[in-house]
């Protein structure tokens, strides 16, 4: 079973999802020490703002093969098993109220990829088109 943060993504993730340029920046930040220790939770940069969740740019995007990335993160510092009604209503309301129309996939990365595994957050991407 998954119990911390992964020490270091595999190669073919590096390769596969993000260009060399975003992921030598993703793992030289994996190597600095935040104020909270929560990335997430000292991200200034705001898109939208709502209640319980903020949808916000992701600074390490996997644009290898998505066009637009951003996250919509929850404004506790929880995982998925410590969101409350209160979230878990909004976080519908958002992802049925026009999210489909700007992009193309919400998902999640599951424990054993998940880089900051102890703040829930969901990845909003527009799939990169040719020409």
């Amino acid at each position: 079973m998954y119990t911390g943060p992964m020490q270091q993504h595999e190669p073919w993730r590096r390769l596969l999802l993000r260009t060399d340029e975003t992921a030598t920046k993703y793992e030289n930040a994996q190597h600095t020490s935040t104020q909270s220790g929560c990335r997430l939770c000292e991200e200034q940069d705001t898109i939208k703002d709502f209640k319980y969740w903020r949808l916000t740019p992701n600074a390490y995007p996997y644009d290898r093969f998505f066009e637009q990335s951003h996250m919509l993160v929850s404004k506790r510092h929880t995982d998925e098993n410590g969101l409350n009604e209160q979230e878990i209503t909004e976080y519908k309301h958002i992802k049925h109220s026009g999210l489909s129309e700007e992009y193309d996939l919400v998902f999640e990365n599951l424990p054993k990829q998940k880089s900051i595994p102890h703040h829930i957050h969901y990845h909003l991407v527009t799939i990169r088109r040719p020409g």
